[in-house]
């Protein structure tokens, strides 16, 4: 009698911790949810021009000097942590554009890149206010970061700020 008895308390006690564990579960997803999306309206909040359309597409096209950038939007931390990395080429006219909540010097590096790139460091208002031309692969693991705090991140192929024109005080507009 005493051994079912023991059996019933633990079955008892292991479900209790399920409910328990499933509960935790459902509040770590929610504020984890929570985040992302008080993220995301904080910085439509600033720009009025990144709507949640823009979000949900994961792509903008942004007009800067003379040049059309169609930039892939890198979001959340992991996405910009891996950026541009692994991947064989970026073709003319195709960026990644890194958007934070507020402005901030933010670290950029190289690991598992296969090109150049030209960052381009953007203020709160899309005004462009640091350049870092040529970042070779062979960099890393030297970081980079703007002079002055920025909001956006645009990379692009090496070259290409000083091709279209795109100097520091230059205005980005999206369409």
């Amino acid at each position: 009698m005493q051994n079912v008895y023991n059996i019933h308390m633990y079955k008892k006690t292991m479900y209790k911790l399920l409910i328990a564990l499933s509960v935790l579960l459902v509040i770590v997803l929610g504020f984890a949810i929570n985040f992302d999306i008080k993220n995301t309206v904080e910085v439509t909040a600033k720009n009025t021009s990144l709507t949640p359309s823009t979000f949900e597409a994961g792509f903008v096209t942004m007009e800067i000097g003379n040049a059309t950038v169609d930039a892939e939007l890198a979001l959340t931390p992991d996405r910009q942590s891996r950026g541009l990395s692994g991947r064989p080429t970026l073709e003319e006219g195709e960026g990644m554009l890194f958007v934070y909540t507020e402005p901030d010097y933010y670290n950029f590096w190289m690991p598992g890149m296969n090109f150049a790139l030209d960052i381009i460091w953007f203020n709160q208002d899309f005004v462009v206010v640091d350049i870092t031309e040529n970042v070779t692969p062979d960099s890393f693991p030297q970081k980079y970061t703007s002079s002055i705090p920025a909001q956006f991140i645009l990379e692009v192929p090496s070259g290409y700020a000083k091709q279209h024109g795109i100097v520091v005080g230059t205005q980005a507009f999206m369409q």
